[in-house]
């Protein structure tokens, strides 16, 4: 699954959200679970903080060195996916994966109301548990990777598929509109384009390879800038378009589709981030318009 590979390097390299739809067996649960292995080791600071937070859920004892993977069953409880519980409030699933990836399979069977809590943890990097005399926050900096069938019966292709047409199109209602804005990546996947050996594949160690590099030129750019982040993803938005814009040619071309209704303000800001991502890949010093074409490209997929 090429396409899927070079779009889990992307989002690795910047941080990005990222939605993969396809059928069973086209390799999503797969992609998934390997993206913390070209993942960068934690810094000091990130390790410490994560470790705090797994021994408040009952996890002390261990150090974590390296970006975690939480992937909650489909049928997670709010508590579960955002914090709560009885007298002593514990962590849920958002901050367990502070400084790594949150995965949720199968998330067109996890309830609106739950998936429209990640909204703000994505926006803001922490979740807040209000109880009736108090509110406790927890960190959750995550990178969100979801997966989806493309309907109940799986079927690659639409005119395989045994569900209504009405069926098909609502399967993933419950992703709400502001939430998939906050994607940056969706890719849809099929079995058509799967292989069945790996001979000719590169080993995780080599895309991490690249993967650490484009972290390490956007996290010196960012640094020069006098802004504590480490991937494009995690830069305010703001000073995309004012400090750090693409090429005045696609620049143009982001005000034109805002104008068409094609595209929302934070559908730029995503698009920029992933830009950045995809020049700090190449080694470019400025995104251009084939490098935000490609970002677009990256987030408009028809199935969502």
């Amino acid at each position: 699954q090429a396409p899927a590979k070079k779009a889990a390097e992307i989002a690795a390299a910047g941080g990005h959200h990222l939605m993969m739809v396809g059928p069973p067996g086209s390799g999503k649960s797969m992609i998934a679970a390997r993206l913390p292995s070209i993942l960068p080791a934690l810094s000091t600071d990130e390790s410490v903080e994560t470790t705090a937070v797994h021994s408040l859920a009952g996890s002390a004892g261990t150090v974590i060195g390296h970006a975690p993977f939480i992937a909650p069953h489909s049928s997670i409880t709010r508590a579960g996916l955002l914090g709560g519980g009885g007298a002593r409030v514990r962590p849920g699933a958002v901050s367990l994966a502070h400084n790594g990836v949150l995965f949720l399979d199968e998330v067109s069977e996890i309830p609106a109301a739950f998936l429209d809590g990640l909204r703000a943890p994505l926006e803001e990097g922490i979740v807040r548990v209000a109880r009736a005399r108090r509110e406790v926050s927890f960190p959750a900096r995550f990178q969100l990777v979801m997966a989806a069938n493309p309907c109940r019966c799986g079927a690659d292709q639409a005119s395989r598929c045994r569900c209504r047409s009405a069926d098909r199109q609502n399967y993933l209602r419950n992703i709400s509109g502001p939430l998939r804005d906050r994607l940056d990546i969706i890719l849809s996947l099929s079995t058509q384009g799967a292989v069945i050996g790996s001979a000719d594949e590169e080993p995780s160690a080599v895309i991490a390879e690249r993967v650490a590099a484009a972290r390490e030129r956007s996290a010196a750019r960012w640094r020069s800038a006098g802004l504590d982040a480490r991937t494009n993803a995690a830069v305010p938005t703001f000073w995309m378009r004012r400090e750090y814009p693409a090429t005045e040619d696609a620049m143009e071309t982001l005000k034109a589709l805002l104008l068409m209704g094609d595209i929302t303000q934070r559908g730029i800001d995503r698009a920029l981030k992933v830009a950045w991502t995809l020049a700090d890949l190449a080694g470019l010093k400025q995104p251009d318009l084939d490098l935000v074409s490609q970002a677009l490209e990256l987030r408009q997929d028809s199935t969502l």
